[in-house]
């Protein structure tokens, strides 16, 4: 049978942790539904909600805070992932384009992209 891993971290009823009853994965381990708790605050995480990684662990959106989200200044929509930021606005790298060639930056592109004094992007 799989092992909590919860139980198992912390060394309490290690010879015991074979799950039986209520259980969740959570980061690519078995846990027991309760001993799914958040490293910061020991609240039980649901396994439905989100969370962050610490050492293994879920820490919970109310101890670090949900992530920030970004709106892309040229299309208006959620930027997932790297960005482009210029002042106070965000870009999605495909969004934003070499004012003189006209390509559309990549994420792989970042260490080329030049912003000049009039505020447009360039990468040659």
């Amino acid at each position: 049978s799989a092992n909590c891993c919860g139980c198992a971290s912390s060394g309490i009823n290690a010879e015991y942790g074979g799950i039986v009853g209520k259980w969740v994965t959570g980061l690519d381990q078995v846990w027991h539904h309760g001993c799914f708790t958040c490293v910061s605050c020991s609240r039980v995480v649901s396994p439905t909600e989100s969370f962050y990684e610490k050492d293994g662990k879920p820490d919970c959106f109310d101890c670090r805070g949900a992530p920030k989200v970004f709106t892309c200044s040229v299309c208006n929509q959620q930027i997932s992932g790297t960005r482009l930021i210029h002042l106070d606005k965000n870009f999605h790298y495909g969004c934003k384009s070499c004012k003189t060639c006209n390509k559309a930056f990549t994420a792989d592109d970042h260490d080329k992209i030049k912003i000049t004094a009039a505020g447009d992007f360039v990468c040659c």
